[in-house]
């Protein structure tokens, strides 16, 4: 699939690379790539029909357009200088991890080109629920992002992201996630196995979805001038070290054994030897 569509989907596997693709996307010359928007996860306390959702999303596009045409305010998550964070955590003075420092949600309002602007708009989990019911819609593009599953699960247990049984409201629609996160199994074999769902998710659309390694991304920003066809106009901050002071290597190998065990899905993608 070569990403032509001027409303593009941009969704991945949580701290996968995904923030960052949604900055990349939206430094692309005449682009916009909105971060998480909460008002469509609000639309899942009033329906878990995935369909209803799907013409939301689609209707919710058409309305955002016409408000960046008419230079109407929309809520984004921005750094002071107006461009997009490439990462949700970072370390206070202390060295704790935190969400949401040096950006947050401020009414932003867009000057575009003309009126054919790419409209990006990025979640993770929402957008992957509903992935073959946006497909047949044939209206969007659409980036799947992935990235190593060692480090990614390395990510999670550095900000306790599947870490618990409590189900968030977006993973409630997920039936196949949701069973995960209240199985008792074993923290790591639980989090493969979650890795492993998104996985599959995205290698049965693979015709249909255009799918993203982060490790190339990384290696090489321009990928998306070529699926696109529009030109990076903004330098993007993008930290290419092979570690983490965050994360618990001391973990590597019982996190690989899980993997091994319970992500057949993720090892056609990825060896693990690779970390």
């Amino acid at each position: 699939m070569v990403c032509i569509n001027r409303d593009l989907i941009v969704t991945g596997i949580p701290r996968g690379g995904t923030t960052l693709t949604a900055a990349l996307v939206d430094s692309l010359s005449n682009s916009i790539c909105l971060s998480e928007p909460d008002w469509q996860v609000y639309w899942l306390r009033k329906t878990t029909n995935p369909n209803e959702i799907t013409n939301l999303l689609t209707q919710d596009y058409v309305n955002l357009r016409k408000k960046v045409i008419n230079k109407m305010p929309i809520e984004d998550r921005r750094r002071p200088d107006g461009s997009t964070p490439t990462n949700y955590y970072s370390n206070d003075k202390k060295g704790k991890r935190i969400r949401g420092h040096g950006f947050s949600k401020q009414p932003t309002v867009f000057d575009m080109k003309n009126k054919d602007f790419l409209l990006g708009i990025k979640h993770c989990t929402l957008y992957s629920v509903i992935l073959p019911h946006l497909i047949k819609t044939n209206k969007f593009s659409i980036l799947a992002v992935t990235r190593h599953p060692v480090p990614t699960l390395l990510s999670w247990n550095s900000v306790n992201k599947f870490c618990k049984n409590k189900v968030q409201l977006v993973e409630s629609h997920w039936p196949d996630l949701k069973k995960i996160i209240h199985s008792r199994d074993h923290k790591f074999n639980k989090q493969a196995r979650i890795y492993d769902l998104y996985c599959r998710q995205y290698l049965q659309h693979q015709k249909d979805i255009q799918l993203i390694k982060y490790e190339d991304l990384v290696k090489k920003p321009s990928i998306l001038e070529n699926i696109t066809d529009r030109k990076l106009e903004r330098t993007v901050e993008i930290k290419k070290s092979t570690t983490n002071v965050n994360y618990d290597y001391s973990k590597v190998n019982d996190i690989k054994e899980s993997l091994y065990k319970h992500a057949p899905h993720a090892l056609k993608l990825y060896s693990l030897n690779e970390f």
